[in-house]
């Protein structure tokens, strides 16, 4: 009886060893926020991590096997290389594909435009919203609600610009994911979303 006993409470001991080893902990993705002035220390040199900007968008390319040492083609990280990706490299964006975003680069704040009365987050460039497709399909633009839009897992706030009245840009309606069709249709490409604000990233 004794053993039977033992080899139970054994049992149970297994058992709560392994729930607990099973259970996984949800890490929340954070944004950051950088001036060209801070992106510039991540450079991939002497260890450091590697970041680029493209298009307001900040990505970590340290882990990129396209990137040793943080260089690729003769680009060094720690840089705004929205003209050299955009424009000159024969990828185009796609290069970045499969690499995480981290950020949004933004530009400092003069202490003079610094209202200390306010909430610190009302002084922020960015919001870092994380959003699934599912909650941006409530950012259409319709009856007074924000028009956000997602490219290439970024999200765009386009509420306030003159070229999407009512949510609307040319018959595609906020709320929606329009990587194909800015990167692949629209004659503009990202250029489109010149001076839009960035207010987040899409996560599953």
């Amino acid at each position: 009886m004794k053993k039977l006993i033992k080899g139970v409470f054994s049992l149970l001991i297994i058992l709560t060893i392994y729930a607990c080893s099973a259970t996984t902990t949800t890490i929340d993705l954070e944004l950051i926020e950088l001036t060209i002035e801070e992106l510039a220390t991540y450079d991939g040199l002497e260890g450091r991590k590697a970041y680029i900007a493209v298009n307001g968008v900040i990505y970590d390319v340290t882990n990129s096997s396209r990137w040793p040492g943080g260089n690729h083609n003769g680009y060094q990280a720690g840089q705004d290389l929205t003209t050299e990706i955009l424009g000159v490299s024969p990828h185009g964006i796609r290069v970045l594909n499969g690499i995480p975003i981290v950020g949004s680069l933004v530009e400092s704040l003069p202490d003079s435009e610094i209202n200390e009365e306010l909430p610190e987050e009302e002084n922020e460039l960015v919001q870092g919203l994380q959003l699934t497709l599912e909650e941006l399909a409530s950012y259409d633009g319709l009856e007074g609600r924000k028009a956000y839009i997602a490219v290439n897992g970024v999200v765009y706030d386009v509420s306030n610009s003159p070229r999407w009245p009512g949510g609307n840009h040319n018959g595609y309606q906020a709320g929606q994911d329009l990587t194909t069709q800015i990167l692949g249709v629209s004659p503009h490409g990202t250029r489109v979303l010149d001076g839009i604000p960035i207010v987040g990233i899409i996560i599953e």
